[in-house]
């Protein structure tokens, strides 16, 4: 018997739910803004139209991307295509 699948998040921004908002063209922000909030931990989401590049500059994390694990070791530079479902986990 398969497991059931979970039901994956869609954000504008991780925890930002807009419905009808597309992503701004250009978005910048260090990681701690937003990791720090959810304990260094991002769960499994997705975003629709949204190229993401994630700059690790310091310490391991761990990526996830569509259902691949991997870990990082810094300096890092993880490219994120639109729908890709991605998750992470700094230090």
């Amino acid at each position: 018997m398969k497991a059931p699948r979970r039901k994956v998040p869609v954000f504008s921004l991780y925890g930002e739910q807009r419905p009808g908002a597309g992503p701004a063209r250009l978005h910048i922000e260090d990681i701690q803004a937003r990791s720090r909030r959810y304990r260094w931990e991002i769960a499994a989401h997705t975003h629709q139209g949204l190229h993401q590049c994630v700059f690790v500059l310091q310490g391991p994390a761990d990526v996830q991307l569509d259902g691949r694990a991997q870990p990082l070791s810094a300096p890092a530079l993880v490219l994120l295509p639109p729908s890709s479902v991605h998750a992470f986990r700094f230090s």
